[in-house]
């Protein structure tokens, strides 16, 4: 529930300065009211979806046992990349397929918590800080761009957490 109430948050401050930008701008056209709704409309039905989709499945993931199973098989990589702690790795590998700002939220939370150290929080946010895979695959028809695409992010974020450790 707590991502609902951030999502709200963000929505209602991107609401708050649009309208701001209305009032000083003092630009009061209808077809402008359509674009902002157009624009809103886009947001709501087509960020937030995957967002949310992503943040549920994963904290699902992160609650479960699952996290262990992913270290197991990922932990060579683990031994270039150094994280602290076997949990900040499991993080790092469910944030490459969750992306921002869904992977964002869920370190924010983890930290809060007090399960990942504040090195680990600013090196996972500073190596998997990019698009989330189904934004890629909606946006380019084309499957090879889109693979492409998504394993130069892979590639950039583990070089990212090489030149951060």
């Amino acid at each position: 529930m707590k991502i609902i109430a951030s999502l709200k948050n963000i929505f209602n401050c991107l609401l708050i300065i649009l309208l701001l930008l209305i009032i000083y701008t003092g630009i009061v056209d209808y077809s402008f009211y359509n674009m902002i709704l157009d624009i809103l409309k886009i947001w709501l039905h087509n960020v937030m979806p995957p967002i949310l989709v992503f943040y549920i499945t994963f904290s699902f993931l992160i609650k479960s046992d699952f996290l262990k199973y992913i270290v197991l098989i990922f932990s060579p990589l683990n031994k270039i990349l150094k994280f602290e702690s076997t949990y900040s790795f499991g993080l790092y590998i469910l944030g490459i397929f969750i992306g921002n700002p869904g992977f964002s939220l869920i370190l924010s939370d983890q930290y809060k918590k007090h399960n990942i150290s504040y090195y680990d929080y600013s090196r996972l946010l500073k190596c998997c800080s990019f698009q989330t895979p189904l934004f890629i695959f909606s946006i380019f028809s084309n499957l090879k761009i889109s693979l492409i695409i998504y394993f130069s992010n892979i590639i950039s974020s583990i070089i990212i957490a090489i030149l951060t450790k």
